[in-house]
């Protein structure tokens, strides 16, 4: 069905012997659950107390569409235990409630939690279950009872077809990986948040003690600094003015500029749009005309002002800075395949994306790759195509970037940096403003100061992606998030303004007034909502009824 949302939001319930009554959505705390659910209200039919274990084929049709069900535990608490139910006999709300709750964790949103109630009113019930996005929840439960609809009236399902849709939701909607891990944090610290639109620009606390990220940028972030970081030349020359070793830069017009510089250096270079990033554009080890002059064509299709420098070979490291305090390090390295003397370079690139930990976006583990103009620039330089078979054991590389959104992977090496690395990578983030800075570096060994071993840094990015810390491919996660919060909520600082809630069938608006003055009195700056409008420190900002709960947000 693609990307387009309103694909997921039309998703009919298809005709079958189980349907529904009503579907609902219910946020916070409420009967059912101390959690927000998705609630759907079914009628099973004919197959009211009509158990599993009476429908021929239903519990293998179960196991081939949704093998991983195995891994639900449910009442007798042990792998495989509601497998187990269903073999022994269980009621079909049941079973809709556990696959709803699979297909969703099969696309990368674990929710495991639901429960299915009888009701008063014969065959009906109530069917509960977790969601971390609304639209996917009730797409998931829809699919859930078109499934067993299916295996009931003996049709084929697409499972894949609604997982795949279901990854499509959670792209489109959820949170990014650094800003999910930010609220998650909030969350153990029992600080309110709001999310302030469809992105990821969210307000963590209330009222006047109240602080809003964007990702990794945060309300305490400088402007001037991140449109320094964004200048990647600017920032090349206040680096070096601040003692840190980086490589011989300059800005070219021409490509006949390029090669000019590179006769003075007498060894490769690398060209780059001065404001690029993720790697986009990028070409290193040029050292032939002709090379320089596709690469330039490519750089400036994206950026009018092209950045070269030196070529300096060595590994990709990122260091994250938080509050100008080193928190931790990764080993970034571009994605590739290796030729077996049979597969094109398009059949490998479609295997290394069939592998388990490949989803499609940047939420899961990994990224897949696609063949960009970047891959086809790397093909180009090789003399290769798609279609060429690759020799038996070549390894290659499918960018220039070890970007984990362009499919890179990471190998976290929080432990092996260096402490002068560390103090250098505080410096580089201090010099261009940024508190929170992804500072990269290029060297033979992190773990060997970067001033003996030649080590220069590259960039300093602001709004660093902390997937890479989050969830390395390599050894052990980072909790970073928490740094974060603790530099916006140092311990002990407030985070929330008292908030009182009148209800009642009349005289709220007297109970409200009377509370604004008594607190008024005392010297409290209040904003208060009503019938009439709503007022801060008693100055009408909106007139008409401000009672409804938006209101107060």
């Amino acid at each position: 069905m693609g990307l387009n949302l309103a694909n997921y939001l039309n998703y009919s319930i298809s005709d079958g012997p189980v349907s529904v009554v009503r579907i609902g959505v219910l946020h916070g705390a409420n009967y059912f659950s101390a959690g927000q659910v998705v609630y759907l209200r079914i009628d099973l039919g004919a197959y009211h107390e009509v158990y599993s274990n009476q429908i021929d084929g239903l519990y293998e049709k179960l196991v081939q569409k949704l093998p991983t069900l195995y891994e639900h535990f449910c009442s007798p608490g042990v792998l495989g235990g509601f497998l187990k139910r269903v073999k022994e006999g269980t009621l079909l709300g049941h079973i809709i409630e556990h696959v709803a709750i699979e297909l969703q964790t099969r696309a990368g949103m674990n929710v495991g939690y639901g429960k299915t109630r009888s009701t008063p009113e014969k065959g009906i019930y109530n069917v509960i279950f977790r969601f971390h996005d609304e639209v996917a929840g009730v797409y998931a439960g829809k699919a859930a009872l078109n499934m067993i609809n299916a295996f009931l009236l003996q049709h084929d399902f697409d499972v894949e077809e609604i997982i795949q849709g279901l990854i499509n939701i959670r792209e489109l909607r959820l949170l990014g990986p650094s800003t999910q891990a930010i609220v998650k944090e909030v969350e153990k610290r029992n600080i309110p948040y709001l999310r302030l639109d469809d992105f990821n620009l969210v307000q963590l606390g209330n009222g006047k003690y109240q602080k809003r990220i964007r990702a990794t940028l945060t309300s305490d972030t400088g402007f001037i600094a991140v449109e320094t970081a964004g200048n990647k030349y600017l920032t090349n020359l206040i680096l070096n003015d601040a003692g840190l070793p980086v490589l011989r830069t300059t800005m070219c017009q021409s490509a006949e500029d390029v090669i000019e510089f590179r006769n003075k250096l007498a060894r490769p270079v690398v060209i780059k749009p001065s404001e690029g990033y993720q790697g986009k554009c990028l070409s290193p080890n040029l050292m032939q005309d002709d090379e320089i002059r596709s690469a330039f064509a490519l750089a400036s299709a994206y950026d009018e002002q092209v950045l070269v420098q030196e070529y300096h070979p060595g590994q990709s490291y990122r260091l994250l800075i938080i509050d100008y305090k080193f928190v931790a390090a990764v080993c970034l390295t571009p994605p590739s395949i290796t030729g077996n003397g049979i597969d094109t370079v398009a059949t490998l690139i479609e295997k290394l994306n069939n592998t388990p930990e490949r989803q499609q976006g940047d939420k899961g583990k990994l990224s897949r790759v696609e063949i960009d103009e970047i891959t086809m620039h790397i093909l180009e330089r090789k003399n290769y195509t798609c279609e060429t078979v690759l020799p038996d054991r070549e390894i290659l590389f499918l960018k220039y970037s070890g970007s984990m959104r362009q499919g890179g992977s990471a190998t976290d090496v929080t432990d092996m940096v260096h402490p002068d690395n560390k103090f250098l990578a505080e410096r580089a983030a201090r010099a261009v403003g940024l508190n929170v800075a992804g500072v990269d570096v290029l060297s033979t060994d992190i773990a060997v100061p970067m001033l003996s071993n030649g080590a220069v840094v590259i960039e300093v990015n602001a709004a660093p992606d902390f997937r890479m810390h989050l969830n390395p491919t390599f050894n052990k996660p980072r909790p970073v998030a928490r740094e974060l919060v603790s530099m916006l909520f140092p311990q002990n600082t407030k985070n929330r303004v008292p908030v009182y809630s009148v209800t009642g069938t009349a005289g709220k608006s007297i109970a409200v007034f009377l509370l604004n003055y008594c607190l008024s009195q005392e010297g409290y700056n209040v904003g208060l909502t009503s019938t009439e409008g709503l007022c801060i420190t008693n100055k009408m900002l909106k007139r008409g009824d401000m009672t409804e709960p938006e209101s107060v947000a």
